[in-house]
């Protein structure tokens, strides 16, 4: 999970297996997101002009390399 300022945008759904038990119990640790919250944030960062999918925002992230390619 991405997040800006604790606002999720994005996420990754490759390169885990959702049946570890190590991941299982970090999940369990965080609140549940839905898609519907994703959506919602996602458009409130568009219309904000600060989703750095949408937007280049390097020189307004104090660490631009943790953002997702």
């Amino acid at each position: 999970m991405y997040m800006i300022e604790g606002t999720p945008f994005t996420f990754e759904e490759d390169g885990f297996d959702y049946t570890d038990p190590e991941i299982i119990a970090e999940a369990m640790l965080n609140p549940e997101i839905t898609l519907n919250q994703m959506y919602q944030w996602s458009c409130y960062l568009i219309l904000e002009g600060m989703h750095p999918i949408v937007y280049d925002l390097e020189e307004q992230i104090s660490n631009p390399s943790m953002l997702p390619e």
